[in-house]
């Protein structure tokens, strides 16, 4: 169990409170006689904290079973599981309440501490957990051989302040990757070491060792860039502590190799006016991940030289991995994948050693 301490930022930024700033900003001023000018004094922003300072606690616990297996092999099953809980967040606690419209008035005429654009109170409600299943199978090095595959089942999950400042929403958090399988292996030629010189000059000494890595993707969530609830613009100055999201109007569909249509755009719709979208936290997955890399190398000696040629090849497949979408609803990359990991690299190396 592990705690940790209040941090200050919170009370530092409480400095730039009414009446401890020393700066004013002043709009529509005519600068040449702006003493006699009307001018326009925005409602100023506060930060404040909850009087009860509870402080961050993580659990951690698990369950491991052991069991040795024939060929030098062992096979490694747990459970493996966190709980963490009185996280900081930060909503603004000044949100005005959805309204369909807000014509002939301002945002700031609505809000519920009128005088005060937003306020960012800082507090220690939020919570979030990580459960898993780990399964390890490992063989130790034995007559040229070594190999490992490391499988991982997990769930992550967060509960934070979402489109309304008066609650928390479940969801994945941006961790949450449920499957992930890695696989190493070294295989060193174990023949042609008592065969001639030529032989043993071609074809002896060469290894093959490799990673493959295979993951699932991680949560995305599909934002907006108007404000249908009029609550005002962004995380931070109107919403919540996230963006307004759209409504989920069908069930998601994929297609992973399609760059310019992962995900069915259909299937998000902006709310009516004066509501919040329905669609839940981290309800997009993004693409997964399959890597390849592959090291070859061959051990040899010529008189009194110690000689090893190796080639690495990265992403030997060439395989596309993408890691970035477009998830603004409207936007021209909505849906889209935006990016991806490096393509295939290769290098050669050359090392002598007397």
């Amino acid at each position: 169990m592990i705690y940790t301490t209040w941090d200050s930022d919170t009370v530092q930024n409480a400095s730039q409170n009414p009446p401890f700033s020393t700066s004013a900003v002043l709009f529509n001023v005519n600068m040449e006689n702006y003493g006699s000018t009307s001018t326009t004094y925005p409602a100023p922003a506060l930060h404040a904290w909850n009087y009860v300072k509870l402080y961050p606690m993580i659990e951690q616990y698990s369950l491991t079973a052991e069991q040795e297996l024939p060929y030098s092999t062992t096979l490694q099953v747990s459970y493996i599981g966190n709980s963490a809980r009185h996280l900081d967040q930060e909503p603004n606690i000044n949100q005005p309440q959805p309204r369909a419209s807000l014509a002939g008035t301002t945002l700031n005429a609505v809000r519920p501490y009128l005088g005060y654009s937003t306020i960012q109170y800082d507090l220690r409600t939020a919570s979030g957990n990580y459960n898993s299943l780990q399964v390890d199978l490992r063989r130790r090095y034995q007559n040229g051989m070594q190999f490992g595959a490391d499988y991982t089942w997990s769930h992550a999950q967060g509960q934070q302040v979402g489109q309304s400042q008066y609650f928390n929403e479940n969801g994945p958090t941006a961790y949450d990757r449920r499957n992930v399988l890695t696989v190493n292996y070294i295989y060193a030629e174990p023949f042609f070491k008592d065969g001639s010189t030529l032989a043993k000059a071609l074809f002896s000494g060469w290894e093959l060792s490799g990673i493959t890595t295979f993951q699932s993707g991680l949560p995305f969530t599909a934002d907006l860039s108007t404000d249908p609830a009029n609550v005002g613009p962004s995380p931070g100055s109107g919403v919540g502590d996230q963006s307004e999201r759209p409504n989920q109007v069908n069930k998601l569909t994929y297609s992973p190799r399609n760059v310019s249509a992962y995900f069915n755009t259909s299937s998000f719709a902006v709310p009516s006016a004066g509501t919040f979208g329905n669609e839940s936290y981290g309800a997009v997955r993004g693409p997964g991940l399959d890597l390849w890399q592959m090291n070859i190398s061959k051990n040899g000696t010529f008189e009194h030289l110690q000689v090893k040629f190796e080639g690495q090849f990265f992403n030997i497949f060439n395989h596309a991995n993408f890691n970035g979408l477009g998830t603004v609803y409207g936007a021209a990359t909505f849906g889209k994948l935006t990016s991806a990991l490096d393509p295939r690299e290769i290098q050669f190396r050359l090392k002598l050693s007397f």
